[in-house]
């Protein structure tokens, strides 16, 4: 795990560290990089990546936190800003118009395998948006375990495979797809 101090000589060295574990990663594979190379390339000694980190996973899952974090306060700026209910319930179209601009962050966890970090993050932020939506006493939040993880499968799967493709589709024209399929599935189902 990340444990890293408040103060801005820390957050400095932290962000050295982000940094050259992005170079090293457009250098080789992430299994290949050390601490010993990582550290050399940040300008800082081992202490100070001990004292921050306690591995290399670490550094990419702090990455990761701080973007969830910074998508956590898109998502309450654009529900306060949408007055349409149907379009408070779209969850896809921001999340994709977010990830666009840091694509080099879920490219990173795909090429060190830590697609977990995402599926987790978009977990969490899926219950931060149900938490601030939902009355807790609704019928709604019996085993809603089940439909978070179906929800964060399914977003991961579609960010991955739209990082892969290069951005193939305009994040907002693939939300509509996502969710027009979405609507189609449901059709389906209820014909099934």
């Amino acid at each position: 795990m990340y444990h890293i101090k408040r103060d801005k000589r820390s957050e400095q060295s932290c962000q050295w560290i982000i940094n050259a574990l992005a170079q090293c990663m457009r250098e080789k594979d992430y299994d290949e990089i050390s601490v010993v190379e990582l550290v050399m390339k940040a300008g800082v000694g081992r202490a100070t990546f001990y004292r921050n980190f306690d591995g290399i996973d670490d550094v990419l899952r702090l990455e990761c936190d701080r973007a969830f974090d910074a998508l956590r306060v898109q998502f309450v700026d654009h529900y306060k800003s949408v007055e349409n209910t149907d379009a408070k319930t779209v969850f896809i179209k921001p999340l994709l118009r977010y990830w666009d601009a840091r694509t080099d962050v879920i490219e990173r966890l795909i090429r060190a395998n830590r697609t977990d970090l995402i599926n987790d993050g978009i977990a969490r932020l899926i219950e931060f948006v149900l938490s601030s939506r939902m009355d807790p006493d609704e019928q709604a939040w019996h085993r809603l375990d089940y439909f978070i993880a179906k929800r964060a499968g399914e977003a991961v799967n579609v960010l991955i495979h739209w990082v892969k493709n290069h951005k193939d589709i305009p994040a907002d024209e693939l939300a509509d797809l996502i969710t027009l399929q979405s609507q189609e599935s449901v059709n389906l189902t209820l014909r099934l």
